[in-house]
């Protein structure tokens, strides 16, 4: 009650009840929106097994959770932790309540490709866009034209100029992503130095 006997509403205090339900619901949102595998909660950073051919990428990838990186680029054969590795940085993110998103390559396209029919690509391809944390699993799979070299390009370069945090898994070499003849998607990946690409031979 205030001087005049009537209730303060100046300073409310939320229910604590409420505010758990809140975080849950925040957290559960988060994870939908991230699509992450199913697989994933089974990819964590506690049990990656580090080898001396993948050492490298674990370090820089503890970095880029820190925040001490902001691009990641994995690129080698299968079977060295890869796909791992980047949804375990990508549930870390989503502990310290950050949005994330991760996709493969092959579906991210056709995930555009549907938008153009139900005029929904703008929409679709901004969220990648700015997304805070996007994975972009196995680039390279995907079959080339000059629409998709033009879409990844794009991407790639909107995440560029505004510096927001990727991981790019791939099994190709750099120099050999398809339909990138002309080297604009490795060059992205590659030039500024908040970028590190580690080739896991």
């Amino acid at each position: 009650m205030n001087a005049q006997g009537k209730p303060d509403v100046s300073n409310l205090i939320r229910c604590q009840c409420k505010e758990v339900e809140d975080r849950a619901n925040r957290d559960a949102l988060l994870m939908e929106m991230c699509e992450l595998p199913a697989k994933a909660k089974n990819m964590t950073m506690d049990n990656f097994e580090v080898t001396d051919r993948n050492r490298e990428a674990y370090e820089w990838a503890k970095k880029l959770i820190d925040g001490e990186l902001v691009w990641l680029i994995m690129a080698d054969v299968t079977g060295t932790g890869k796909t791992h590795l980047a949804l375990a940085v990508c549930q870390e993110w989503l502990k310290q309540k950050k949005p994330a998103k991760y996709t493969y390559v092959p579906r991210l396209l056709d995930e555009l490709k549907a938008g153009m029919n139900d005029h929904t690509l703008e929409y679709r391809f901004k969220l990648y866009c700015t997304v805070p944390l996007l994975i972009m699993d196995d680039l390279g799979l995907e079959r080339s034209s000059e629409w998709v070299t033009d879409r990844l390009t794009t991407l790639i370069n909107e995440r560029l100029m505004n510096e927001l945090p990727l991981i790019v898994t791939t099994n190709k070499s750099l120099g050999q992503l398809p339909g990138d003849d002309e080297g604009r998607i490795s060059s992205r990946l590659t030039r500024e130095s908040f970028c590190h690409a580690v080739v896991m031979e």
